[in-house]
């Protein structure tokens, strides 16, 4: 356990743990994989592996067989003012949790928490597998901090008239004690590589705040096929719900007036005395997507509320600025938009832009009932209104 010790106390090289998108990197090697293509997270396409793989196999193609393990925890105090070397003082009640192959600090836990493996959500994955989703990749984040397997959901793609949405189910979970295992789906739209997280669910039954729903951690065989059959057709739906949004909006051409208030209410004018011109580019910049129109490339969204979400998007995905801080050392901004994109603040912001859209854009109709929804993917065998509804 020293050795353990003494590495939880030394310094890590950052750029030597992150990776181009985030991903962990040990000894030069990419703790992750892609099936066939590139996966929308891989911008340099460099992880890719041929055909689908069980769940086994796409541990193995992640490299990430490794475990963690919970070690004790110390803090180096001494007294303010003392001349005294500081001294190593027992943590009481936490423990870290390690790397056992690396040894690296991955967070600090309650010494009652319980480890979960880096099997046990390819192991839930390969039950998708099971019902129609395919392995589309797997890594891990943050020096192995978090473990992420994305699956595709053929039976949730879907077209705005000729524009093409694909959806992907995701597994995220967290050996830094951030939280549950969790799973959110996301809507790619492949003209522009536009990324929007949709909710699996609501509140009051199981969702979180920003689309997520927790999944129990199970040995139970037949309790983990009924959760992966329920989050693949409540996928389905849920994309359904998301088309009959998109749908709505690619109908209803956006005034100039509707256009001022969206971008008002998501991107607020600066308080008095803070210079406007940073706030004044990103306006000129949306507007400049909404006018393009992603080169005119499907001119019947043009001046469309489908067209102001896709603008909005765009700019969130591929322009905002973003800031190398000293824990994303060695990340480009294009790594760190991409991070945030799926796990972060972007996901959330985006998730809140539509319903500002849906408010102004269709004057207040902002729920959609359950029979539009299902209506958007009625010829899908594996969707049921039963699904939507959960455990």
């Amino acid at each position: 356990m020293g050795d353990i010790k003494e590495r939880l106390l030394g310094s890590y090289d950052a750029a030597e743990m992150m990776g181009r998108q985030g991903i962990s990197i040990v000894n030069g090697v990419a703790e992750a994989f892609t099936t066939d293509r590139p996966a929308w997270w891989d911008l340099a396409g460099a992880y890719v592996v041929q055909g689908a793989p069980s769940g086994v196999e796409a541990q193995a193609a992640a490299h990430l067989d490794w475990k963690v393990a919970k070690a004790p925890l110390y803090t180096r105090w001494g007294v303010p003012g003392s001349t005294n070397e500081p001294k190593l003082v027992a943590v009481p009640g936490y423990s870290a949790v390690v790397r056992l192959d690396t040894k690296r600090h991955l967070g600090v836990v309650r010494n009652s928490y319980e480890l979960i493996q880096n099997n046990v959500p390819f192991e839930f994955s390969d039950v998708l597998l099971e019902q129609g989703a395919k392995f589309e990749s797997a890594g891990a984040l943050d020096g192995g901090a978090r473990i992420f397997t994305l699956a595709r959901i053929p039976g949730a793609d879907f077209n705005i008239g000729n524009d093409e949405h694909r959806n992907f189910l995701a597994v995220l979970m967290a050996h830094d004690g951030s939280g549950a295992m969790l799973a959110f789906a996301t809507d790619w739209r492949i003209v522009c590589q536009n990324t929007t997280r949709f909710a699996l669910a609501d509140l009051a039954k199981g969702g979180t705040g920003d689309g997520s729903i927790k999944i129990r951690h199970t040995k139970n065989a037949a309790a983990r096929i009924a959760a992966a059959k329920t989050l693949v057709q409540n996928t389905i739906i849920h994309s359904g719900h998301l088309q009959a949004k998109f749908r709505a909006l690619a109908g209803k051409q956006v005034s100039r007036e509707n256009v001022l208030t969206i971008l008002d209410r998501l991107f607020p004018k600066p308080e008095a005395g803070v210079s406007p011109k940073r706030h004044e580019k990103v306006l000129e910049q949306i507007l400049a997507n909404f006018e393009s129109n992603d080169g005119n490339a499907y001119p019947e969204q043009r001046g469309t509320g489908y067209a102001m979400f896709n603008a909005i998007t765009n700019y969130i995905d591929h322009t905002a600025p973003v800031r190398v801080t000293e824990k994303r050392a060695g990340q480009t901004p294009d790594s760190i938009r991409a991070e945030r994109t799926l796990f972060g603040s972007d996901a959330t912001f985006k998730m809140g832009a539509l319903a500002v859209l849906e408010e102004v854009v269709l004057a207040g109709k902002r729920e959609f009932t359950l029979d539009e929804a299902f209506e958007a993917v009625k010829d899908n065998p594996l969707a049921s209104l039963d699904g939507l509804l959960g455990d």
